[in-house]
């Protein structure tokens, strides 16, 4: 069974953008057969940011993807990650337990810039440099 990979909107807009690490990371990534999968929370936060004139382009994209479903699951894992983390004083973002819990209920790696938005140790994640501290 080929790995599995959930992908951060983070990344796919750093695709998009042409980042050169970042084309470079999924293009290795795909020659060597792994599964690309997102969350539909992706979708909305990349439909939300997309211009008129990215839209063919993006839509391109994503339609390479595997799309999981938020289902009754992954939203209980997600609400249950909320309510933890709140206890103890810190505030996940909706989108990002989301994301998460898809990760873990469906077992992918999360790729992701963003790791501090991802405090769930027991969730895998796959974190490249940031393009913004990329060597240029």
């Amino acid at each position: 069974m080929a790995k599995r990979y959930l992908f951060d909107t983070d990344i796919l807009i750093a695709y998009l953008r042409g980042y050169a690490q970042t084309v470079e990371l999924l293009k290795t990534l795909a020659a060597q057969g792994f599964d690309f999968c997102i969350s539909p929370v992706t979708i909305i936060e990349i439909e939300a940011g997309t211009r008129d004139t990215e839209k063919e382009k993006t839509y391109e994209l994503l339609d390479m993807f595997e799309v999981y479903v938020v289902d009754r699951s992954i939203a209980h894992l997600a609400g249950g990650f909320l309510q933890k983390y709140r206890k103890k004083g810190i505030t996940l973002g909706l989108a990002d337990v989301m994301i998460a819990a898809t990760a873990l209920t469906h077992h992918l790696t999360l790729v992701t810039y963003n790791t501090s938005h991802y405090l769930i140790p027991e969730l895998q994640i796959l974190s490249p440099l940031s393009p913004s501290k990329a060597p240029k």
